[in-house]
């Protein structure tokens, strides 16, 4: 069962801890909070989150040292849509997450009386941003745990198909898409950079192409094996990246040009993620404004002649949330319940 959202608490408690590490590791007194200037001390908090996360996914605090006792559920990061109003567990963070921003669920959440431990079913939410503080996505450690939640992953999240039937939760399909696509990106910039070669099964290689070109003119729709078809519907219809005119159109819009750094370079920044999803946000909420001001529809007016007709089409059909099969579930709750 999910904790309640907005609650408070945890932080004061979460700073005890902390600073109880940082006394036993600080040497001459060096540790005094009094003596610390506040961006020292936000430093100072950051790097134990960051402690705190890696022991938490089991993973050693630096290379060549032991690794913790391995978790008993894995965690995973949840990029999805804030269902209520929630507090950011980042220390360092005062600010809420207000309803309908992309947030990311660390579930199961990091527990205070044992931080090898989630309760599976626990869950910590944060700002994108401030949880990019403290995870390192240029890892494939951290990478290889982040799931945009969607029709197919909310179980993984351990969301309830009744909890969802509203479309809370889920990502539009314009933020899946992006993240999707920055995942397999971002994976290959990492082993090219680490100098890594792997075989890529003939079913990833049909489903990344199917994520990275659908709405291509001229390109073959793969059938990735085991795919149901309306999957397959979706992923060549409201999730292509792509709009066109046409067969022979030569200058098609893509999502993916317009909003995902996949330069070598995105790497080096740590923020790469909540960038492109904040900007993507900010495109819909202008184009989707019912603010009649002179000042929105100036940006309006900039932003669609920016985008173009094709822009335009791709925002609109790729803003809808796409739905799991509603019947499944209920079938699910009403065996569930007896």
């Amino acid at each position: 069962m999910e904790p309640e959202e907005g609650t408070g608490g945890f932080i004061e408690a979460r700073l005890v801890k902390i600073f109880d590490e940082l006394d036993e590791e600080c040497e001459g007194g060096e540790g005094d909070e009094a003596s610390l200037t506040e961006e020292e001390r936000a430093e100072n908090l950051l790097a134990a989150e960051r402690d705190l996360l890696r022991r938490h996914m089991g993973l050693p605090r630096k290379a060549g040292d032991p690794a913790p006792r391995p978790p008993r559920n894995i965690a995973g990061f949840f990029i999805e849509r804030a269902a209520r109003e929630a507090r950011c567990k980042l220390p360092t963070c005062w600010k809420p997450i207000p309803p309908g921003d992309y947030r990311l669920a660390l579930a199961p959440g990091m527990d205070l009386e044992d931080w090898n431990r989630g309760q599976l079913g626990s869950v910590d939410y944060y700002h994108i941003r401030c949880f990019e503080e403290i995870a390192d996505f240029s890892e494939s450690a951290f990478l290889d745990r982040v799931y945009p939640v969607t029709r197919n992953t909310y179980n993984l999240r351990v969301l309830k198909g009744t909890g969802i039937l509203d479309g809370k939760y889920l990502l539009d399909a314009g933020a899946e898409s992006l993240v999707t696509a920055w995942s397999i990106s971002r994976d290959r910039l990492i082993d090219d950079r680490d100098g890594v070669h792997r075989e890529i099964d003939q079913t990833s290689k049909d489903f990344a192409d199917l994520v990275l070109k659908a709405g291509t003119p001229g390109f073959k729709l793969p059938e990735p094996e085991g795919m149901m078809p309306q999957e397959l519907w979706y992923r060549a219809n409201h999730l292509a990246p792509v709009e066109n005119d046409g067969p022979d159109d030569t200058e098609p819009w893509s999502l993916h040009e317009e909003y995902l750094d996949d330069s070598p370079e995105s790497l080096d920044n740590k923020h790469d993620l909540s960038e492109m999803l904040e900007l993507w946000s900010i495109h819909r909420r202008i184009l989707h404004s019912e603010d009649g001001t002179p000042e929105m529809q100036v940006l309006v007016h900039k932003l669609r002649d920016q985008l173009g007709p094709k822009g335009l089409r791709a925002i609109e059909r790729m803003s809808t949330v796409l739905m799991p099969d509603m019947q499944a579930i209920r079938f699910g709750a009403l065996a569930g319940a007896s």
